[in-house]
C-alpha cells in the first residue's frame, strides 16, 4: 500500500517541471569574432557543469571571449549553460573577458513562449538593477568592464483554483475493500502546483 501512495504523491511534483528549451544569442565587437552563446532549462540539469546539457569552453586568461562562469572541477567556463527546469526562475551571468565595448543581440520572436525574459548590463561587482524586456529589446550595448545578466522567470500570481484528484483505485468512498488492496490516485493542479504538505489520505477515517 505504501508504495502506491508514494507514487501518487510524487506524480504532481513531476508534473511541475517546465518545458525544456535553449535560447541562442550573439556577442559582437569591432576586431573580434562573433561569439554565439546560449542558455536554457532541461530536466535533470544543474547549476554546475552537466556533460549532457552544457557546452564547456577551455580558455586562457589572455583570451578575448565571453562565457558563463561555472565552478565544476576543471570546467570554469561555458558557452551553453542549461539549468534545471523544475525551478520557476534562473539567472545567467555572462562574463566579458578582455572584450572591447560590445553588442549583445538576439531575435525576440525566437524566445520561448513560456516565462518572462529580461536582461541587464551592470558592473561586474554590482547587482543588476535596470532590466530590459527581451521580448521588446533585441540589442544591448555593453561598455568596458561590464557584464550582462539574463533572467528567466515564471510569474505565479495568486492561485485560487484548488487541485483535483482522478483515477482513483479503488474508487473514492468504496467500502468493504480487501485489506491487501493497493491504493492509487493522481493529483493534478492547473495553477502553481500541488503543495505536498497539504496532501491527506484517509483509509476508514484514519490518516495514512
Amino acid at each position: 500500500m505504501r508504495k502506491m501512495i508514494i507514487l501518487a504523491i510524487l506524480l504532481p511534483i513531476i508534473m511541475l517541471a517546465q518545458s525544456e528549451w535553449t535560447f541562442e544569442f550573439s556577442v559582437e565587437a569591432p576586431g573580434t569574432t562573433i561569439f554565439i552563446r546560449s542558455f536554457g532549462v532541461a530536466d535533470g540539469a544543474t547549476d554546475g557543469y552537466d556533460v549532457w546539457n552544457d557546452l564547456p569552453l577551455f580558455i586562457g586568461s589572455s583570451d578575448t571571449t565571453v562565457y558563463f562562469a561555472v565552478e565544476s572541477g576543471l570546467i570554469s567556463a561555458l558557452a551553453r549553460d542549461v539549468r534545471n527546469n523544475r525551478s520557476s526562475s534562473h539567472l545567467w551571468n555572462l562574463t566579458f573577458q578582455n572584450m572591447p565595448p560590445s553588442g549583445v543581440s538576439w531575435l525576440p520572436d525566437s524566445l520561448p513562449e513560456e516565462g518572462e525574459f529580461k536582461a541587464s548590463v551592470h558592473h561586474a561587482d554590482s547587482t543588476p538593477s535596470l532590466w530590459f524586456d527581451m521580448r521588446e529589446t533585441p540589442f544591448l550595448l555593453v561598455p568596458l568592464s561590464r557584464e550582462v545578466t539574463f533572467k528567466w522567470s515564471i510569474p505565479t500570481g495568486e492561485d485560487t483554483i484548488p487541485p483535483y484528484v482522478r483515477s482513483w483505485s479503488p474508487a473514492n468512498g468504496d467500502s468493504f475493500v480487501p485489506r491487501e488492496t493497493d491504493i492509487y490516485f493522481e493529483i493534478f493542479d492547473d495553477g502553481t502546483g500541488v503543495d505536498r504538505g497539504t496532501i491527506e489520505l484517509r483509509v476508514a477515517g484514519v490518516n495514512v
